[in-house]
């Protein structure tokens, strides 16, 4: 029974630290954009007005 109680507390101990690791793919998605960031490639966010302002288009 002190043997259930111990490994129940290690994962509640456990879980969440793993739970923050990136996974490989976050890790292959870091690396490409480090190699981005190298060759110079850089991103902007822009507002660009809507060519056709008529509203209703929006409605359903």
């Amino acid at each position: 029974m002190v043997y259930l109680i111990i490994g129940i507390v290690l994962l509640i101990v456990l879980v969440p630290i793993f739970s923050v690791l990136p996974s490989a793919r976050q890790k292959q998605q870091m690396m490409m954009r480090q190699t981005a960031r190298a060759a110079g490639v850089s991103v902007d966010l822009t507002i660009i007005d809507d060519p056709n302002p008529d509203q209703d288009k929006y409605l359903s």
